[in-house]
């Protein structure tokens, strides 16, 4: 539906979107994710027509929209400030794009109140912004983008004003909706976890330039790269040499581990180098007395989330790793204090390599 072919924006001496080629699919819920900084926006600005490309082809359904204004497209974006008119009802924020195309009272109302249904406000229409709760302005800005349904929806950190609670409640809804209206959405953040709850495809940016395209389980469990393993989520990562490939099994002499295997994405060769990236759940702690492992090491810290514990292990040789460890099985192990001295052991399939 959407095609990005090589596309470029600069501002002076900054690449702020360097020659991005990408591909969005129908009724796709698709995410570009990255620090501050990346590119995101300014590529959502891009298709929106808010900023005119300096090189590349924007074409959606085919259709170059190099020579569409912004306000002929079929596509509206939500932004993070939601801009409502504070002197509006409900109604009339939402109805506005309808009251500018000269729509009918009756039409208006008829498409309004269908509107106000699918974002869960109906019963709302006659309050004022300031009349409502964070997350209902936020669906009010959404209802107001989908009233003349657009092929496109462009959502540009549309949950970074809410608290968390809040931001979890606005994930499902999110969800729902996008399967409800049948639209492609196009979602900009810097939160990895709104981007793997959310998303069918994510494209992780990088100073203007995309670093991985992929579902958020194979971005998550297969980085295409450090940066890519280091952004999403919590990850060990420690140099490595491949030491030999042995029916079909990558091994690797790790730094401050040793000899350990490993899975890669692509083919390798004896002797080259890279990054071990291992997930912190994928380390397996216990209680070194009477445990069997290759490794030993000391707790250094435990950082407490509620649901799990991440602590700090470092090993013999002074290597640190993170091992995530859930806290709500009553038969597993006890919490470890620091100073505990503890096996680590992991899966030969649960560390990744990296070549450089």
């Amino acid at each position: 539906m959407l095609e990005l072919h090589q596309v470029a924006r600069r501002f002076g001496d900054v690449a702020a979107v360097d020659g991005v080629s990408l591909t969005v699919g129908h009724r796709e819920f698709f995410t570009l994710l990255g620090p501050s900084g990346c590119g995101k926006t300014t590529l959502l600005r891009l298709v929106a027509g808010f900023e005119e490309p300096d090189a590349g082809v924007l074409l959606l359904d085919g259709r170059d929209l190099a020579t569409v204004p912004p306000e002929r497209r079929p596509v509206h974006t939500v932004f993070q400030s939601y801009a409502l008119f504070p002197h509006m009802t409900v109604a009339q924020n939402v109805g506005f794009a309808l009251r500018m195309a000269r729509a009918s009272p009756a039409e208006s109302g008829r498409r309004v109140g269908r509107a106000l249904e699918e974002v869960g406000l109906a019963g709302l229409e006659q309050r004022r912004p300031h009349e409502l709760s964070g997350g209902q302005r936020q669906r009010v800005a959404i209802a107001r983008a989908l009233i003349d349904r657009p092929r496109l929806l462009l959502l540009d950190e549309p949950l970074g004003a809410l608290d968390a609670k809040l931001r979890a409640q606005m994930k499902l809804e999110l969800i729902t909706l996008q399967k409800e209206v049948d639209i492609t959405f196009v979602y900009v953040t810097h939160d990895q976890g709104e981007a793997l709850a959310l998303s069918q495809r994510i494209a992780v940016m990088n100073r203007g330039r995309i670093e991985q395209v992929g579902t958020p389980e194979s971005i998550y469990r297969q980085p295409a790269n450090r940066f890519v393993a280091d952004f999403i989520g919590q990850c060990n990562l420690l140099a490595a040499t491949v030491s030999g490939v042995q029916g079909g099994q990558l091994w690797l002499e790790v730094e401050g581990i040793g000899r350990t295997a490993a899975s890669c994405a692509q083919p390798v060769h004896p002797g080259q180098r890279g990054t071990f990236a291992l997930r912190p759940e994928a380390v397996l702690l216990a209680p070194a007395a009477g445990a069997a492992a290759a490794r030993r090491g000391r707790v250094r810290d435990r950082l407490y989330g509620g649901d799990v514990s991440v602590y700090t292990v470092v090993l013999e040789g002074g290597t640190a790793l993170r091992s995530m460890q859930p806290n709500a099985d009553p038969q597993g192990m006890p919490a470890l204090a620091p100073g505990a001295t503890v096996a680590l052991g992991w899966s030969e399939r649960a560390g990744h390599f990296l070549p450089e």
